[in-house]
């Protein structure tokens, strides 16, 4: 459990770098712009809290809830986010350099112009998430949902895509250089050169649906 200590800090100083909040009930809290940094907050009860700008660099956020969070431009660079629930979060410009988010409920984020290179994404549920723009490039997307995912103009070069459900996905005008996609589902997927793909529908889908 959290150390009551650093809570309180982190609510009068918005400062708890390296802090000790695991399990901590900071819903709907108001932390723009806080020193997370290097902070325990694994399973911290974080639903709709204002991160906006916040520095959570190297954080471990292991099983965190952050439904619906405010996370836009926050630093997450090489955080641990793995099964964190981030439904419906606000990720925009958010930097995920080489950060864990193995198994994520990304449901729905925003995550449009996101910096992501290297990051971990297996088994990540992105249904209907909003990539728009984000840089990917060498990510881990295998086995990734990405069920009716917007990656248009997003960067995905040498990222590994291998086993992920892209039906319904649209990468328009995407890079996918050197992109890997052994036995990835293309179902109604959109291409970059704007080419729907069919070649994984069942036999009674038709291309007009």
């Amino acid at each position: 459990m959290a150390k009551e200590a650093d809570v309180k800090r982190l609510l009068e100083t918005n400062i708890c770098a390296t802090g000790d909040l695991k399990e901590a009930n900071l819903r709907e809290a108001n932390l723009r712009e806080a020193d997370l940094s290097d902070a325990d907050l694994e399973g911290a009860k974080l639903y709709k809290a204002d991160l906006h700008r916040a520095n959570l660099g190297e954080a471990r956020l292991h099983r965190a809830d952050l439904w619906g969070a405010n996370l836009e431009g926050a630093n997450l660079r090489e955080a641990n986010l793995e099964g964190a629930k981030l439904y419906k979060a606000d990720l925009r410009e958010a930097t995920l350099f080489r950060a864990d988010l193995y198994k994520a409920d990304l449901r729905e984020a925003d995550l449009r112009e996101a910096y992501l290179p290297r990051a971990t994404l297996r088994e990540a549920d992105l249904e209907r998430a909003n990539l728009y723009k984000a840089d990917l490039s060498d990510a881990n997307l295998e086995r990734a949902n990405l069920y009716k995912a917007d990656l248009s103009g997003a960067n995905l070069p040498g990222a590994n895509l291998s086993d992920a459900n892209l039906t319904g996905a649209v990468l328009r005008d995407a890079n996918i250089d050197f992109a890997d996609f052994t036995n990835a589902k293309l179902c109604n997927t959109v291409m970059p050169d704007g080419q729907r793909i069919f070649q994984d529908c069942p036999r009674d889908i038709g291309k007009d649906e």
